[in-house]
């Protein structure tokens, strides 16, 4: 799913950098930001494999990763979308693992 997402953004270059720039609409960012922060919260909160609040852990999460989308627009796309979305879920796994584990 991230994939695909990722790819249509990358076909929708100019657009998606404008969405996602500060001088974007903040509402269409507010629904993306929700929609992604469903989507983390329903695959980690029956898990149990954090000790923090998976509220607290979907929004790092996803703020991390439009962060990273936005950075990977802003400097021309360089790698594929595939490889940005397999790094997101490494560094969402590493988050969610780190965290299991930390006591």
């Amino acid at each position: 799913m991230t994939e695909k997402l990722l790819e249509y953004i990358a076909g929708n270059r100019e657009s998606s950098q404008t969405l996602f720039s500060e001088h974007g609409d903040p509402t269409f960012q507010k629904r993306v930001m929700e929609l992604a922060q469903h989507h983390i919260l329903k695959s980690i909160e029956g898990s149990n494999q954090t000790r923090f609040n998976s509220e607290y852990l979907s929004l790092y999460i996803v703020n991390g990763s439009i962060h990273v989308v936005h950075h990977w627009l802003k400097n021309g796309l360089k790698e594929s979308p595939k490889e940005i979305a397999e790094m997101l879920a490494m560094l969402a796994m590493i988050a969610i693992n780190g965290l299991s584990t930390s006591k």
